[in-house]
């Protein structure tokens, strides 16, 4: 789509930033024809990106960093674990944790205990990424 219209590159690269998929965005930058001050604005907030997630050396005052996914804000017995545990994840003075919700939010914020707090950490990255944490509901049981 965005090498037929090229006015959608600047949306689509900060999707593909704000999901993660560095590599894409970095190809897709790469190699499409655009002039060079905007490749170069580009590839330097991909690179910003990167060094986000690249591994870094922990020094003693720097806390592991969490990244907990699942979802958190549906009328589920699942989102409502995921809260609890994201709740004790935030309240730990252990760990950096931030949140990304794999689902629509159906609930209101203040409809949950934990809600304000899970989502403001929900729009935020921690400084480093040592742990990922993906609890969703698997859609198909099958016996084994």
């Amino acid at each position: 789509m965005v090498r037929r219209e090229p006015y959608y590159l600047d949306p689509v690269v900060n999707f593909m930033l704000a999901h993660k998929m560095l590599f894409p965005a970095r190809r897709l930058v790469e190699t499409m024809a655009i002039d060079t001050a905007l490749r170069e604005r580009h590839l330097e907030a991909i690179a910003q990106a990167e060094a986000r997630i690249a591994p870094q050396p922990r020094t003693a005052t720097t806390k592991p960093g969490v990244a907990f996914l699942g979802p958190f804000f549906d009328a589920s017995g699942h989102a409502r674990i995921n809260r609890a545990v994201g709740s004790a994840l935030l309240n730990s003075p252990q760990f950096d944790t931030s949140f990304e919700s794999t689902t629509w939010p159906t609930l209101s914020l203040n409809h949950t205990r934990e809600g304000g707090e899970i989502w403001n950490a929900s729009r935020r990255q921690t400084a480093r990424l040592d742990l990922t944490i993906s609890s969703s509901m698997a859609s198909k049981f099958r016996p084994a």
